[in-house]
């Protein structure tokens, strides 16, 4: 009876140890998803109505006229793309439109919040201050 307890055991750790050692690793997610929800003004980079562009890797994300301060605009994907692929990291660029695109401030998005939820970013470092509210996925949908 000890012998075909010990020769089970035995058969299972053999079984373990090989679907450990075989077993297929899983592909690692290379291309991410950045959906930006919404915009807020906390203080416009201007005394009159900002005109805001978001930018990611070059391609425009949301664009609002009239933005004041304590405003929330929320992404309208129309003809914005809903999902922005990156691999490991990138940014949103928080852009006013006057003559030309300036740059308010950018908001760092790290490819590690994958999956856990919606995530807000503060973009202040030239002028002005907006908040960007964003998740990152693993698929696109």
């Amino acid at each position: 009876m000890g012998t075909r307890i010990w020769t089970r055991c035995a058969g299972l750790v053999a079984a373990l140890v090989v679907g450990l050692v075989l077993a297929p690793v899983p592909a690692s997610a290379d291309t991410l998803y950045l959906r930006i929800l919404w915009i807020r003004c906390q203080d416009q980079s201007e005394p009159f109505s900002d005109e805001i562009r978001l930018r990611v890797n070059g391609t425009l994300a949301g664009m609002w006229n009239d933005v004041d301060t304590r405003e929330t605009h929320w992404v309208q994907y129309g003809l914005i793309p809903r999902n922005h692929a990156f691999s490991g990291g990138t940014l949103i660029e928080v852009r006013e439109l006057d003559s030309q695109e300036d740059l308010i401030g950018v908001v760092s998005v790290d490819g590690a919040l994958v999956d856990t939820g919606e995530h807000e970013g503060l973009a202040n470092q030239i002028d002005g201050e907006y908040i960007v509210r964003y998740m990152v996925t693993s698929s696109p949908s």
